[in-house]
């Protein structure tokens, strides 16, 4: 169309002029008249297409003005036909003529004179597309019989009479004459054309229809349209959509207002059609013109009956209810008004609404029509509640019963439909596979509903056979473009059907939108897509709204929220109709954006048609109506979002969508106590959802502020709503310590099972378990037995594994350990190797800890016997599944040491095991514990099993026995008579068996063979409970006493008679062998025998190593001798103080070998530190570092002690700055020490900055 830059510039600004200066209206009228008129007669002059174009530019801007067409002329208007009818392109000049006649005829009717010219303009224009040899139908029409016929030529010919029939645009000048000839052959030609799809017949043709009525009906003759064939003018208003739709109706309108006798039943079918336009406002003018006519009382009952079916079209179901029950209270209310509302309140899910109509005609004894009964069908299909379901279609069968109808396939497709938008898939397969199809034959309506229930499923191949089908009927046709699109097959969808040879009307428009919307879209396509929209409204074809809220969202996705919004005002702008669904969206995008007050309104507005509507469920955007109400609170106060909310749930929402969340926040922070424990209260009664965060919030505010009573209520409210995991975790491990505090058992064991279903991490549990070890065994036994017995099938094992690794230490651990067993033993669930192999390891990291005396305080009812018979129940099954044999080492360990007889059990384990597995290391460790216990029979047992099994006794088999024996610890009734303990645990103390297991040399331990296997093999992350408890023992003093010394003595006769056996096989002892005898001939305070040994080794070409260098300094330390095992240090760190000392004592030979360890520096450090000398504690301590070599946290732990007693706070900030240099972690005892005494000293942190440098 030419713009107004074709036009010259005195016609532009005269235009312009006209519009500014806003004068007489009429005046202005007469001067673009005048101003069309001057350009006519130019183009009448040249003759020029450019010129044409020029003044049909300047009638479009014309058009446009407040004046309009309205003040043209008869003659003007005459000049115009003529002019846009002389167009060399025929198409062109049929539009625009039509589009003149049709903005005259929507102001004025045309005079005389306009008729006759248009019928010759008709004739000019119809003579010569016929005579063309290029003419085709404007609408082609693959499918032959559209109506079914049974004769297929008959087919084809009614089909090519009707397009022939509306081909032309304006053919009413051949009507005219047809009607002449013979008037029924050209109204069966008008219905024939009626009854045309509405997919094949374009915009231009419903008003050429409109046309040829009005042309036909207004001549004389005895042949009129009925009153069915104007109805059906008047529906084709609606295919034409609320834009376009308005306008041919308002001129349907005039037209028979004109002619009252037209159509004698008007008025019901403009209230009818206007309400489906949405144009409810001309509807109810329509309806008051209506009743303010003198008519019957039967004649206003049916148009209270007509407004109020417009009332339900237009979503005003209670204005509508309101007419419906004043007609059934005047009795007035007949069977088919019932079957209507039953339809649309099953269209809107209302079932409830639906079933109490259904219960109301049934006791009125109404006959229903089919439809309804099918409707009642979809409704009961609909519930998904099987039992009442059930109930509704036996009502339903009865009724039919009763009248004697029986179900037919449209009953059934209605079920299909039900179940398929309810989504029971079971319910709608088993239907289907009843039907017996060859007896149905070909449905439309059947293989739509299973063309839909395919494309829901995802399946591709069904759906596309059922879309073929279906494609064969033309009305059905958008459904199959907006299932193939939905489904992903919009590259498929031309195997069905090819848009192109459709006409452009507003169906046509809506399918190829679709088809546009479901392809891959960027920023700029998104834009396009809403040119597209707008491009249809300007066309009078009004725009499918759900395809206008996906290019607004897709706009939204890729422009931002301030794009999609401009995308939004210009849809409304040009008029396009505002759905609930548009609505919403656009609230949400309000509420995000610089003006989110606007959403406010709009929801007022979402707030008053909701109101006037009775949908059957309404769901809204959680997160906006939570943000909405927030807003409403801050700008309008508290009371307006209470009765807001009130308001929504009255509405068909469910629960769970409702905001309670922003009043309750609000509550809380403003403590409006009492309303928060009401509205919680309600919450809770009803089971209603409430989101994570909410749930986190209230059980924050009940675990501060509120009873237990209401914690615990509320906690079991979580549970069934299924929100436990959004519960903190502190706040469960405070409410498991709270129901032990309160005595609240039930609630306890309730938590402890829940918290099984939750799955927490091992954090959570080890927060929980720490927080009830202390309250005993029994709680710490019921939580982990209910946990396991408690959790899903199949993840009982995982449970436990948690639980045990959970522990805080190794003697909860092992307990833990055997619990969890036994729970799986009741769970009928066989433990497989990896709870075996942990569970060993817990038991047996136990087990050293109490042989060692760590952490006496914790547990002390879990006794080192309990740990040697857990260990005893489960080895046998350990053994079988087929744990750890480093494992089994140590079990093996721990059972021999704990009774004189308990070896046997051992070895009848041994002979469970293949051969191929029973290694030396499975006896070292049996003939070790005899050694612990003090069971010589069980070793010499032991070593005839070695030989009966060809295995004789090694070098390191005898010297484990020899360490067994030295490191046995004192029995407890010797002990506690001890008057004289050390300060620190002495070696008599400490485990006897965990020293090989703490060694921290450089060099590799030969007793390595019964060394405890690494706990992260198997996942406990805890390190050993005896990690730390290479204290202080060996560096420590042996207790006196007779009943002590005789202790040492005889096992140092043992150990004597274990050296016999060397000579007996033929074994020479090697280094190890002489020091652990050393270690026994300390411990029995025998030192001049060990100086002896000593000798008796250098003598045998042994050489020193770093163990005999250390228990030789023992020795010396032990008896006193400082200066001696200051000569033994200097000569492993001075190989010519080594020569010096060698010269007059040969026992010196090789010590200047010897590769210094930790040990030997930290014996002396220890020594030093307990003898009040912290100088050279901390000569030896700087020593060691320079060495490069680093202590365990004890040692360091004992010096920061001894120099805090001391006050030596020098050494003290100098033994922290040496700590960050060797990157040495402070343990808890090392933490507090230097809390303690950085408070009462007030040491900076900043003094304990590293600056040693152990290199220079």
């Amino acid at each position: 169309m030419p713009s107004l830059r074709l036009l010259s510039r005195e016609t532009h600004r005269h235009i312009v002029s006209s519009v500014e200066e806003g004068g007489d209206t009429q005046n202005a009228a007469r001067q673009n008249e005048q101003r069309l008129l001057e350009e006519m007669r130019r183009l009448s002059q040249t003759g020029a297409q450019s010129r044409r174009e020029v003044v049909w530019g300047l009638y479009r801007q014309l058009v446009k003005l407040p004046s309009g067409v309205g003040g043209f002329s008869s003659q003007t208007t005459l000049r115009l036909f003529e002019l846009v009818a002389g167009d060399s392109d025929m198409v062109r000049a049929m539009e625009r003529v039509y589009t003149v006649l049709d903005e005259i005829t929507s102001v004025r009717m045309l005079t005389g004179k306009e008729r006759e010219v248009v019928r010759r303009i008709w004739d000019q224009i119809e003579s010569a597309r016929r005579s063309s040899e290029l003419w085709k139908p404007v609408i082609p029409w693959p499918i032959p019989d559209v109506h079914r016929s049974q004769d297929p030529q008959e087919g084809d010919r009614r089909s090519i009479t009707a397009q022939t029939s509306a081909a032309s645009l304006f053919d009413a000048a051949n009507d005219c004459k047809l009607v002449t000839k013979g008037g029924k052959k050209a109204i069966e030609e008008l219905r024939e054309l009626l009854r045309l799809p509405q997919a094949r017949i374009g915009l231009t043709q419903m008003r050429a229809v409109y046309r040829r009525a009005v042309l036909t009906t207004s001549r004389p003759s005895t042949v009129r349209l009925s009153d069915d064939d104007m109805r059906s003018l008047i529906k084709y208003c609606i295919k034409l959509g609320p834009v376009a739709g308005e306008r041919f109706l308002a001129q349907i309108e005039l037209e028979l207002a004109a002619d009252p006798h037209l159509c004698p039943h008007r008025n019901e079918h403009l209230i009818s059609t206007y309400s489906k336009l949405g144009l409810l406002g001309h509807a109810r003018r329509v309806y008051k013109k209506a009743l303010s006519e003198d008519i019957s009382e039967h004649q206003t009952a049916f148009f209270k009956w007509i407004m109020c079916h417009a009332l339900f079209i237009s979503l005003r179901h209670k204005e509508g209810r309101e007419i419906f029950d004043e007609l059934v209270e005047t009795r007035k209310a007949t069977s088919y008004m019932y079957s209507v509302l039953i339809g649309e309140y099953t269209i809107m899910r209302n079932k409830e609404r639906a079933f109490a109509l259904f219960k109301d005609a049934r006791k009125r004894r109404m006959r229903l029509s089919r439809r309804a009964i099918n409707m009642l069908a979809v409704a009961c299909a609909l519930e998904t509640d099987t039992q009442r379901s059930q109930q509704w279609m036996n009502s339903v069968i009865a009724y039919m019963q009763s009248w004697r109808m029986k179900p037919d396939i449209h009953f059934f497709i209605g079920l299909l439909k039900g179940y398929d938008r309810s989504l029971q898939f079971d319910m709608f397969d088993g239907l289907v596979a009843r039907l017996r199809f060859r007896e149905i034959g070909a449905n439309v309506e059947l293989e739509k509903v299973i063309m839909y229930n395919a494309a829901a499923r995802n399946d591709i191949d069904k759906t596309m056979s059922m879309a073929r089908l279906v494609a064969k009927a033309p009305d059905h046709l958008p459904g199959v473009v907006r299932t193939l699109c939905n489904s992903g097959l919009v590259d498929r969808l031309s195997e069905v059907v090819d848009l192109q040879n459709f006409p452009d009307n507003k169906t046509t428009a809506n399918m190829r939108l679709e088809v546009a919307v479901s392809t891959p879209i960027n920023s700029a396509r998104a834009w396009s897509l809403l040119k597209q929209i707008l491009s249809m409204v300007a066309r009078g074809l009004a725009p499918s709204t759900r395809l206008c809220e996906k290019v607004i969202k897709q706009i939204w996705l890729y422009d931002g929220r301030q794009g999609a919004l401009a995308g939004y005002k210009d849809l409304m702008d040009a008029g396009v109709s505002k759905s609930i669904s548009m609505t919403l969206l656009a609230l949400q995008l309000y509420l995000r954006s610089s003006t989110p007050r606007v959403a406010l309104e709009l929801f007022d507005e979402l707030c008053e048609r909701w109101a006037a509507a009775e949908f059957g469920s309404i769901i809204l955007p959680y997160g906006s109506i939570n943000r909405l109400l927030t807003l409403m609170i801050e700008v309008r106060g508290l009371d307006a979002a209470e009765k807001t909310l009130a308001f929504l749930g009255t509405l068909p929402i469910e629960l769970k969508y409702l905001p309670f969340m922003p009043l309750i926040e609000h509550y809380i922070n403003y403590r409006h106590l009492e309303k928060l424990h009401s509205m919680v209260n309600q919450i809770v009664q009803h089971s209603i959802p409430i989101p994570a965060h909410g749930v986190a919030i209230c059980c924050r505010y009940f675990s501060d502020s509120a009873g237990f009573e209401d914690f615990a209520i509320f906690l079991r409210y979580v549970q069934r709503i299924g929100a436990l995991k959004a519960v903190p975790n502190n706040l469960l491990s405070d409410f498991v310590v709270r129901c032990l505090n309160e005595h609240k058992m039930g609630d306890f064991e309730w938590i402890c099972a829940a918290m099984a279903g939750l799955k927490p991490d091992i954090r959570t549990w080890r927060t929980v378990i720490g927080n009830i070890t202390p309250m005993g065994r029994r709680v710490l036994s019921t939580a982990v037995h209910l946990a396991i017995t408690s959790s899903e099938e199949g993840d009982e094992e995982e449970m436990a594994l948690t639980l045990i690794r959970a522990a805080p230490n190794s003697i909860w651990r092992a307990f833990i350990s055997t619990v969890a067993l036994r729970a799986l033993h009741e769970a009928n669930v066989s433990a497989s190797t990896a709870v075996y192999n942990v569970t060993l390891a817990s038991l047996v990291n136990a087990w050293k800890a109490r042989k060692a005396m760590v952490d006496t305080s914790v547990a002390p009812i879990i006794s080192q016997e309990f740990l040697a018979q857990a260990i005893y129940r489960n080895i046998d099954m350990a053994v079988t599944v087929g744990v750890d044999q480093p494992l089994i080492t140590v079990a093996f360990l721990a059972i021999s040491s704990n009774s004189p007889t308990a070896y046997k059990k051992c070895l009848e384990i041994l002979e469970a095991i293949h051969p191929e597995q029973r290694t030396v290391e499975l006896y070292g460790a049996i003939a070790r514990g005899c050694a612990l216990f003090g069971a010589t029979e069980g070793i010499q047992a032991i070593l005839e099993v070695m030989e009966q099994a060809n295995m004789p006794p090694t070098v390191e088999i005898l010297n484990i026995i020899i360490a067994g024996y030295a490191k046995r610890r004192l029995p407890s009734s010797i002990l506690h008579e001890q008057r004289d303990a050390p300060l620190y645990p002495t070696h008599s103390t400490r485990d006897p068996g965990a020293e090989e297991f703490e060694q921290h040399d450089l060099q590799p331990d030969p007793e390595a063979i019964v060394q405890e296997p690494e706990l992260d093999k198997h996942n406990v992350t805890e390190p050993p409970a005896s990690a730390e408890s290479e204290q202080v023992g060996h560096y420590s003093s042996i207790p006196h006493g007779a009943r002590a010394m005789g202790f040492y003595k005889r096992n140092l006769k043992r150990i004597q008679y274990t050296w016999d056996i060397f000579d007996q096989y033929e074994l020479s002892p090697n280094q190890e062998t002489y020091a652990e005898l050393l270690h026994a001939l300390t411990n029995a305070q025998k030192y001049d025998e060990g100086e002896e040994l000593v000798r008796n080794m250098i003598n045998h070409d042994l050489a020193h190593d770093d163990h005999t260098a250390f228990r030789w300094i023992a020795l010396r330390i032990s008896r006193g001798d400082i200066s001696g095992a200051l000569n033994i240090f200097s000569a492993i760190t001075s190989s010519a103080r080594c020569k010096a000392l060698s010269l007059d004592d040969p026992r010196y030979n090789g010590l200047d070998t010897v590769v210094i360890s930790p040990r030997i520096f930290v014996i002396f450090i220890h020594h030093y530190a307990t003898s009040s000398n912290p100088e050279h504690a901390m000569m030896f301590l700087r020593a060691m570092h320079k060495h490069q070599l680093k202590a365990r946290p004890w040692v360091y732990a004992m010096l920061l002690k001894e120099f805090a007693l001391a006050d030596r706070r020098d050494l003290f900030v100098e033994l922290m700055k040496n700590m960050l240099a060797v990157k040495c972690v402070p343990n808890e005892d090392a933490m507090e020490v230097i809390k303690r005494y950085s408070t009462l000293n007030r040491i900076n942190p900043s003094e304990a900055k590293d600056d040693t440098n152990y290199d220079t």
